[in-house]
């Protein structure tokens, strides 16, 4: 996983189909909350993925990966210590 660290982009074996970003801004407190719907072809086997979120607080239970031919979800158990979590 080091070998992606750093880097502002998904890595080559992660080809990114859709962005769909909702976000709700709190103009009063200068802060936003929201949410993001990616779709991601996954073209060689990994054991993990990693994806950037600067500044950003990510609440591990609201983070899963949806295979796009079955209705099976798969959770998030770890979320790097690098990035803040709440």
């Amino acid at each position: 996983m080091e070998q992606f660290k750093g880097q502002p982009r998904l890595p080559k074996f992660a080809l990114p189909k859709r962005y769909d970003l909702r976000l709700k801004p709190d103009l009063k407190a200068c802060k936003f909350s929201g949410s993001v719907a990616i779709l991601v072809d996954i073209v060689s086997e990994t054991r993990f993925i990693v994806l950037n979120a600067a500044e950003l607080s990510v609440n591990a239970v609201s983070v899963s990966f949806t295979h796009t031919d079955s209705s099976n979800v798969y959770y998030i158990l770890l979320i790097s210590s690098d990035h803040p979590c709440n």
